[in-house]
């Protein structure tokens, strides 16, 4: 009976076909769930976990020595890690090969990570969420009133009735919210 030597160097599913390989122990591990925790919800070791990374980058040559400053290790640990430590590695080793000095600072960390984080988009219905809610619910309430008003033609007194506010109210609204509207005449 044979065991296969290096099975990470195929996919598990070639492995448990592959004669050449004891695949009791592959079927057992298979089964096996391991959970590993984001490295977010484990902010207090990014520093030491990105201290060993570059540790290991520079003991292999693959990067000059660097040094982590303390502020740039508080800006890799307020970093959320959506790539969690393969995202980490990298930065770490782009910020030693791009350092401008022997220690990194937070500027140079923040730098790197800028690429990174993404204000969230504009979402399908047009509204930033990322907003004060006192600017969204104006920008809410402009675009409720403009389309009720467009969908009325202009009618101020059906667009009242629709919206459930009396005119004068509603033309208070309207002038509050800087919303422009022609006033139309009986005979229109």
């Amino acid at each position: 009976m044979s065991v296969c030597c290096v099975p990470a160097a195929k996919p598990l599913q070639e492995l448990l076909v592959d004669p050449e390989c004891d695949n009791r122990l592959l079927t057992a591990l298979s089964s096996v769930i391991v959970p590993i925790p984001p490295l977010r919800s484990h902010a207090e070791d990014i520093t030491c976990i990105a201290e060993q990374i570059l540790t290991e980058l520079i003991e292999s040559k693959q990067v000059p020595p660097r040094k982590l400053t303390t502020s740039a290790l508080n800006a890799l640990r307020q970093y959320d890690w959506p790539g969690n430590l393969e995202q980490l590695r990298s930065i770490i080793k782009s910020l030693a090969l791009t350092a401008e000095s022997d220690d990194v600072d937070a500027g140079e960390v923040n730098k790197v990570l800028a690429q990174f984080r993404h204000d969230k988009p504009v979402e399908e219905s047009g509204f930033d969420f990322n907003m004060p809610l006192r600017e969204l619910r104006e920008q809410l309430e402009r675009r409720y009133f403009e389309y009720h008003i467009s969908l009325e033609n202009g009618n101020m007194s059906r667009v009242a009735q629709k919206v459930g506010l009396e005119r004068t109210h509603l033309y208070r609204k309207l002038k509050q919210l800087g919303i422009k509207f022609i006033r139309k005449t009986a005979e229109e």
